[in-house]
C-alpha cells in the first residue's frame, strides 16, 4: 500500500495552508536545499526573479538545521538593499558551502575525544556567523511568513515549539532568531545545549534550557500542522473550511524534505547487542543513538502524515534521498568534496523517480517509473503559483470592498 498516487491537482477551490518542512541533518541540508532551488526558480519563471519561498508557503517548519535553513527562508536578507526580500536559496547554498567547515571544523589527533567528554564543536562559529547575518537583532515575530522550529527542554523534559503566529502576542514566546537557531542545532553529543531568558513588559521572565529539535520531531511536518490548527481557529479571513477537521485537510499542500539515509547500514541486533553507552554514542565516527532517535522520529511522522492525508494524496509529496552511502550519511562531515557530493546528490535526485513509503513493508517504493521529483516540483509550483494569485485576487476584492463601505460606495 503506497501513500501516494498520482491525481489530478485542483485549485478552483478553497485556499488552505502551504506547509514546507526540512528534517535535520547537519551538512546534509544542502540536499534539500538543491530541491529548494529547483521550486524557488520554478515559481520566479512564474511570477518574476523577485519571488521567494516565503510568499507561498504561509507556515514554514524546519528541524536542526532544517530550522536554520526555514528560518533563513523565512527571514529578510539584510544585505539585500535592493529589493528587502528574504533569503534565497541560492545564498542558503553558498552560506553552507561558506561556513560548513567552520561550524564543522574537522577532527584531529588532539580532539578525538570531543564528543565523549564534552561538545564535539563548541559553537562559537555558528554563533559568530548568525550575528554576521543580523539574526541577534531580529525576533521570531520579524518572520516574513509563520515559522514553525521544534526544541526540547532538558529542564522541563518537554519539546518547546516556537511559533511566529505566538511570538506576535506573547512577548516571552518571541526570542531573537539567533537564540531559536542555537537552540534547534544544539544536537546533544555536537554542540553545547542552549540557555536563553525572554522578558515581558511586566516584568515576567521565561528561561529555556534547549537541545535539538530532533529529539521531540526531526521531522517537523506535525508542529507544522497543530500550528495550522491554531492559525484557522484564530483567523476569521483566512478562507479555511474550518467546520471539520476533514475538509481543513482538503486545501492543505505539503512538501516535507528529508536530508537522507544511508543505504545498507551495518548496525544489525547482533553487533549491537555488545555495545555499552560508548558506542551507542560514538562507533565507526558516527551517532548510533542520536541519529537512530531522528531516523525513527522522521518516519513515524512520514507515516502518521500519509495516513492523515490518505484521502488527498496528491496534496502530500514527501521526498528523501534513501541512498546515502558510508561517510555520505554523517551529519558533519565538512571536507569540501562531501559539501559538493551533497549538492551533487540534491541535483540528482531531482530526476529520481517519485517515492513513498509503503505503509507496510516500511520501506521506500517508486510511484511511477518516468514521474520524478523534478516533475512532481514543477507541477507544485504551478499549483502555489496559481494559489497565490488567487489569494492576492480574494485579499484585493476583500480590500476595495471594505474601502467602499467606510466611504458609502456600493460596489
Amino acid at each position: 500500500m503506497s501513500n501516494q498516487e498520482l491525481l489530478p491537482i485542483d485549485v478552483s477551490g478553497d485556499v488552505g495552508d502551504r506547509i514546507l518542512s526540512v528534517d535535520g541533518g547537519g551538512v546534509r541540508g544542502l540536499i534539500p536545499v538543491q530541491l529548494l532551488k529547483f521550486l524557488e526558480h520554478q515559481l520566479q519563471k512564474l511570477d518574476g526573479e523577485d519571488a521567494r519561498l516565503a510568499d507561498y508557503f504561509n507556515i514554514m517548519a524546519g528541524t536542526s538545521t532544517g530550522g536554520l535553513i526555514t528560518t533563513m527562508l523565512a527571514t529578510i536578507d539584510p544585505n539585500d538593499h535592493k529589493h528587502n526580500r528574504p533569503f534565497s536559496t541560492q545564498k542558503i547554498e553558498d552560506f553552507y558551502l561558506k561556513n560548513a567547515s567552520l561550524i564543522f571544523p574537522q577532527p584531529s589527533k588532539w580532539n578525538i575525544f570531543h564528543g565523549i567528554f564534552g561538545p564535539k564543536y563548541n559553537g562559537k562559529h555558528l554563533v559568530d556567523i548568525l550575528e554576521q547575518e543580523k539574526f541577534h537583532e531580529r525576533r521570531l515575530c520579524d518572520t516574513a511568513t509563520n515559522l514553525v522550529i521544534p526544541t526540547f527542554d532538558i529542564k522541563t523534559q518537554f519539546p518547546t515549539i516556537f511559533a511566529s503566529h505566538e511570538a506576535k502576542v506573547d512577548p516571552l514566546k518571541n526570542p531573537h532568531l539567533m537564540d531559536v537557531c542555537l537552540s534547534t542545532t544544539a544536537a546533544p553529543t555536537y554542540f553545547p545545549c542552549h540557555q536563553f531568558t525572554t522578558n515581558s513588559s511586566d516584568g515576567k521572565t521565561q528561561v529555556f534550557n534547549l537541545v535539538d529539535g530532533g529529539v521531540a520531531a526531526n521531522n517537523p511536518v506535525m508542529p507544522a500542522y497543530l500550528d495550522s490548527n491554531e492559525l484557522s481557529h484564530s483567523s476569521s479571513s483566512s478562507g479555511y473550511k474550518n467546520s471539520r477537521q476533514k475538509e481543513h485537510l482538503d486545501h492543505f499542500i505539503v512538501l516535507s524534505l528529508g536530508t537522507g539515509l544511508e543505504e545498507g547500514i551495518e548496525w544489525d541486533a547482533k553487533k549491537a547487542a555488545t555495545w555499552g553507552s560508548l558506542k551507542w554514542i560514538t562507533h565507526d565516527g558516527r551517532t548510533p543513538l542520536i541519529e537512530s532517535i531522528m531516523n525513527a522520529s522522521s518516519d513515524m511522522v512520514n507515516i502518521h502524515t500519509a495516513l492523515m492525508l490518505h484521502h488527498v494524496k496528491e496534496n502530500y509529496l514527501r521526498i528523501q534521498e534513501w541512498q546515502l552511502k558510508g561517510s555520505e550519511a554523517k551529519m558533519d562531515l565538512s571536507t569540501d568534496e562531501n559539501l559538493r557530493n551533497l549538492v551533487k546528490k540534491g541535483q540528482e535526485l531531482l530526476d529520481k523517480p517519485v517515492r513513498s513509503l509503503n505503509l507496510e513493508t516500511g520501506r521506500p517504493e517508486t510511484v511511477k517509473n518516468d514521474y520524478t521529483n523534478r516533475m512532481a516540483l514543477t507541477k507544485m509550483a504551478e499549483r502555489l503559483s496559481k494559489e497565490k494569485k488567487l489569494r492576492d485576487k480574494r485579499s484585493a476584492s476583500s480590500a476595495l470592498s471594505m474601502n467602499g463601505h467606510s466611504v458609502g460606495i456600493n460596489i
